[in-house]
């Protein structure tokens, strides 16, 4: 994804994309997905919220906190909106203290630091072992435990798609989202990778309380093997700060899923993919009947009151996994089809402000893997005594769907499969006025630092060059001979030339070095060259930025123009 970002930074840009680089029906099957991926984790975070609670009273029913949560979401995202942001910048930081402060409990306890002064340390990786038996015995149980950590992985891991999102409104994000993608990447891997560590660090996958808080669909975090372990370790008090960290963390999560699966039904709606009902938005600009929607969609987690919370919980897992799964199906395969437009239309990949490694095997690996993993995610139900529709319905429903949208639309709107001499690498047309000038604001910054670049480059060759000629000019003349030397680029002094044998060399790190007078020209030739090959691919991209600066100028005065003139007519009228 970054590599398309960087190249055409616009909001939602993995839906726009599929419909960009290969068919108008594929984005709208993959907006219509992503909208049911956000939309169908407000009630997961709903039930997930009402499970919590229930860590510490059972007193008011679970139909009556469900109902009060779905309330708060439709006030904070109808009328309190503005304070939206601010909140959720509080809320985060909630997610970031929780973590950061369970991988620092679990390796203050392993190294005895707890009331047992237990150094415990990796005990439990031995004994009873990493891998747990599910649904059978041996190396297949251990083989299914595995793989359903793998389908909880395919869950929780999320990142790349949502910092894209923000691509569109993103100050210069062609310098700004490859560092933003590089840092997801770097926090996912420390967060998720090291808490993952810490769970089986600190509780052992046998122990009684942690397969009773499951098979008894135990209320709140009791079911968290970081729970579990402070109650083996006897400390008091921490579970409840844990808890309500959790409690916090999951009633944002959904705050911000309404929003998010708000504003994507939103977007499609603007580009004439929904209903124009949900165009309509209060005087504060929220779109709400979008938001009434998603909050209709969130009742589904009432089904908690005739159904175990765990039960549900997974339903919702299991249909939010595939979601997901084929939304990143989604962007591999539309980067890969980039790809080969860029190939077939001449578009070098090095001039891009953000280039991807081993692509595209990466691309395509990711594609097969997630392709996989959306099929193989509810394959409990085809085990022995293990049927069961609603958890078949929630595993494949959006397999059965995304198919049915892109046939849908394809029928309905006659699109087309686009190849790659047929993509529309760079029609700006498409986009909107406030977009087309941030591109054109974007471009005129890299021009001017491309500039800057260039002069500096140009200034090094010079400075090299005259080295040369001055080592040049030097040989064959007598120790003591009046020379100039220069102690700026506009001020020199007089000065006496010393031995001709060897020459100071400036290296171009502040730093100088002994040579002989044919090294020392060889060094400066060898700069010059390759300073100039530097020059001449700089100069190319410099052109192209131009060039297409000149597009995006062209496309935009011609967009003003049309709305000038729509206007004029409207007022007419």
């Amino acid at each position: 994804m970054a590599e398309m970002v960087t190249y055409l930074p616009i909001s939602s840009p993995f839906i726009h994309f599929a419909g960009r680089y290969v068919d108008e029906a594929f984005g709208v099957a993959a907006g219509y997905n992503f909208f049911v991926f956000e939309a169908m984790l407000v009630p997961f975070e709903v039930v997930a919220c009402n499970l919590i609670i229930h860590y510490w009273s059972d007193a008011v029913p679970a139909g009556g906190i469900i109902a009060i949560i779905i309330v708060l979401y439709g006030f904070i995202n109808v009328f309190a909106v503005k304070w939206y942001g601010e909140s959720e910048f509080w809320l985060a930081l909630g997610k970031v203290i929780l973590i950061v402060g369970l991988i620092t409990y679990t390796f203050i306890t392993m190294l005895g630091g707890n009331p047992h002064h237990d150094r415990f340390g990796f005990r439990y990786w031995k004994n009873p072992g990493s891998f747990a038996e599910l649904y059978k015995t041996g190396s297949l149980g251990r083989f299914l435990g595995f793989l359903q950590c793998l389908i909880q992985a395919s869950f929780t891991i999320a990142g790349p798609d949502y910092v894209s999102m923000a691509a569109g409104e993103a100050e210069n994000p062609r310098v700004v989202m490859p560092r933003a993608y590089n840092k997801v990447f770097g926090r996912l891997m420390a967060f998720f990778v090291l808490g993952s560590l810490a769970v089986g660090i600190n509780v052992p996958y046998t122990d009684p309380e942690l397969i009773n808080a499951f098979t008894s669909s135990e209320p709140g975090a009791a079911a968290s093997p970081y729970v579990v372990a402070m109650n083996r370790l006897g400390i008091t008090v921490l579970p409840d700060i844990v808890n309500a960290l959790v409690l916090s963390a999951a009633f944002s999560a959904g705050n911000s899923y309404v929003y998010c699966a708000s504003r994507s039904l939103f977007g499609l709606a603007l580009e004439g993919k929904a209903p124009k009902i949900f165009t309509r938005c209060t005087r504060n600009g929220v779109p709400v009947y979008c938001v009434l929607l998603v909050l209709a969609l969130s009742l589904l987690s009432f089904l908690q009151v005739s159904n175990g919370a765990a039960v549900v919980l997974q339903w919702f897992v299991n249909l939010v996994t595939a979601s997901q799964l084929i939304n990143f199906s989604v962007m591999s395969f539309t980067f890969i089809r980039f790809k080969k437009a860029c190939d077939a239309q001449g578009l070098s990949r090095d001039s891009l402000p953000y280039k991807g490694r081993f692509q595209p095997y990466l691309a395509w690996y990711a594609l097969s893997g997630c392709f996989v993993m959306t099929f193989v995610g509810g394959y409990t139900v085809f085990l022995p005594g293990q049927w069961s529709i609603p958890t078949f319905l929630f595993s494949y429903t959006m397999i059965g769907v995304f198919p049915i949208l892109f046939v849908f639309w394809k029928f309905y709107k006659k699109t087309r499969w686009l190849g790659p001499n047929e993509v529309d690498l760079f029609d700006l047309s498409s986009l909107p006025t406030a977009q087309l000038n941030n591109v054109k604001n974007q471009l005129t910054q890299e021009l001017q630092h491309l500039t800057t670049s260039f002069s500096q480059l140009k200034a090094a060759q010079a400075k090299f060059r005259d080295c040369g000629v001055s080592v040049r000019d030097g040989l064959g003349r007598d120790e003591g001979t009046p020379i100039l030397v220069p102690l700026t680029s506009s001020l020199y002094v007089p000065g006496k030339l010393a031995s001709t044998d060897v020459v100071l060399v400036d290296i171009g790190t502040g730093f100088y070095v002994e040579k002989t007078p044919p090294a020392a020209r060889e060094f400066y030739s060898r700069k010059v060259e390759e300073l100039g090959k530097n020059l001449q691919d700089l100069e190319k991209i410099v052109q192209g930025k131009q060039g297409n600066l000149s597009v995006v100028e062209d496309v935009l005065r011609q967009k003003v123009i049309s709305e000038s003139s729509n206007s004029g007519a409207n007022d007419g009228m």
